[in-house]
């Protein structure tokens, strides 16, 4: 026969291990990623990799400089952790040189991007990770205006400048976007973001030189700060013990 005194002590165990199961949030909420939308500004350098460029890769400052910028406003909308869909508005110069050849364009670009967080899309998100890397792919439409000229300014071709299809008068062309990002959550509302992303243009037409590449395309290396907003929700502590009484 059990003894009295080896009863009561099981009984206050399996009470105490009970209460504590029981009384756990459902979902913790270190670990509860909330919905909502981020509004960033973005600015940085853009990168041309058309025929006109004088290094397969870099910008190039003599014999005339390639560095020109880009200026973005995305307005994002975080799904979970690993997935969110963002809307760009961005406005570019690119600039190239090669030998007595030179080309500008000035541009317009509205796109769409998917971005995916490799790491959590087969893993689960703690609560702790300040650091969200990502995948980018996207399509748009750019608008531009385009000049080829001479080293004696001479033009000797443009596109655009009220003659195209597009807003303004501008070129109209579809692009497809993909490269890479990281963004720093500074708190849950403030984050910080740079990313590298090419856009490939669905004709050789940028540069008006034309070649054997069925197409042009460009970088834009972007940093940008963000604000979410979003509804702080905090899930509520359920438990399984019935409500004290006073008597």
């Amino acid at each position: 026969m059990t003894p009295w005194w080896l009863k009561n002590l099981l009984g206050v165990i399996l009470l105490s291990a009970s209460t504590h199961i029981f009384a756990q949030p459902l979902v913790p909420y270190s670990i509860y990623y909330p919905p909502g939308f981020r509004v960033t500004l973005g600015v940085g350098p853009t990168t041309n990799f058309t025929d006109i460029k004088k290094n397969k890769i870099f910008n190039a400052s003599k014999p005339q400089s390639e560095w020109r910028s880009v200026a973005q406003a995305t307005l994002e909308y975080e799904a979970t952790a690993y997935l969110n869909v963002r809307g760009h508005i961005s406005y570019a110069e690119i600039a190239g040189a090669r030998n007595n050849l030179r080309f500008a364009a000035e541009l317009i670009e509205a796109s769409t991007t998917v971005n995916i967080n490799p790491f959590l899309l087969f893993g689960n998100y703690d609560g702790q990770q300040r650091w969200f890397p990502s995948i980018i792919v996207g399509i748009g439409l750019a608008h531009y205006n385009s000049r080829l000229f001479d080293t004696e300014k001479n033009q000797l071709a443009s596109r655009g400048f009220g003659n195209g299809g597009g807003l303004f008068g501008y070129v109209i062309e579809g692009i497809a976007i993909g490269g890479i990002g990281i963004s720093y959550s500074i708190d849950p509302h403030w984050s910080l973001r740079l990313e590298v992303a090419n856009r490939w243009m669905s004709e050789d037409n940028l540069d008006s030189y034309v070649s054997r590449s069925p197409y042009d395309f460009y970088n834009f290396t972007i940093l940008s700060v963000g604000y979410k907003f979003f509804r702080d929700n905090r899930y509520p502590i359920v438990s399984t013990l019935p409500p004290s009484r006073k008597y």
